[in-house]
C-alpha cells in the first residue's frame, strides 16, 4: 500500500517545477512526522504538546 501511494504522489509530482515538488515533499514529511500521524518526542509525555492549562493533572488519570 506505502509503496502505491508514493507511486501515485511521484506521477503527480511529475508535471511540478522540481522546486515545488521538492518543497511539497519536506511539508508532507513533516506533516507525517509532526502532524496527527506522527509519534510524541520520544523525550517527552504525549501530554507534552498540550499548553500546561489544557494537560490533565496527575490525579485526573485513570489508575491514580
Amino acid at each position: 500500500m506505502r509503496e502505491r501511494l508514493a507511486d501515485r504522489i511521484r506521477a503527480s509530482l511529475a508535471d511540478w517545477p522540481p522546486e515545488e515538488a521538492e518543497a511539497f515533499a519536506r511539508g508532507l514529511r513533516r506533516f507525517t512526522e509532526e502532524g496527527p500521524f506522527g509519534s510524541p518526542d520520544a523525550h517527552s509525555s504525549p501530554d507534552a504538546r498540550l499548553s500546561p492549562d489544557a494537560r490533565p493533572s496527575p490525579d485526573a488519570r485513570p489508575g491514580r
